[in-house]
C-alpha cells in the first residue's frame, strides 16, 4: 500500500482513542541452522502521544544465540539494534493464598492504577 504499513489498527483503551501502524520488518523461515522468527513494528498516537516499539516472534521461549545475527540483519535497516530487545516475562507473581486462590487487590493496587489514569 502506498503507506507502507503491513495493517493498521485503531481502537479505544481506558478511555482513550489510538492508531496503530503496523510494519513486518522480516524474518527467517528455519533455514542454515538459523531458528524461524519474525519482526513487528509499530507506531502509534493517542492523545497523550506518539509511541513505537517491536516484537520479535519466535517459536523457543528464549531467543537463541545462533539466531542473533539473522535478527540484526532483519533490525539494523530499520533503525533497530538487537541489543534493545529483551525478554518478556509472562509469569505470574504470587499474590499469596487469599479467598480468591491467591487473586486479590489490596489499596495499594488502587494507588498504582491512579497513577496510569493520573493527567
Amino acid at each position: 500500500n502506498a503507506l507502507g504499513r503491513s495493517f493498521h489498527t485503531e481502537g479505544k483503551m481506558f478511555g482513550l482513542t489510538f492508531n496503530e501502524n503496523w510494519y513486518i520488518l522480516g524474518g527467517r523461515d528455519a533455514a542454515d541452522g538459523v531458528d524461524p522468527f519474525w519482526v513487528a513494528a509499530y507506531k502509534g498516537h493517542t492523545l497523550q502521544g506518539n509511541y513505537e516499539g517491536a516484537f520479535v516472534f519466535a517459536k523457543q521461549p528464549s531467543f537463541p544465540e545462533s539466531s542473533r545475527e539473522a535478527l540484526a540483519k532483519v533490525l539494523t535497516p530499520a533503525g533497530l539494534s538487537v541489543d534493545e530487545f529483551f525478554p518478556i516475562n509472562n509469569v505470574c507473581p504470587d499474590l499469596g493464598s487469599g479467598r480468591n486462590g491467591g487473586a486479590g487487590a489490596s489499596f495499594r493496587d488502587v494507588l498504582d492504577l491512579v497513577e496510569w489514569v493520573r493527567p
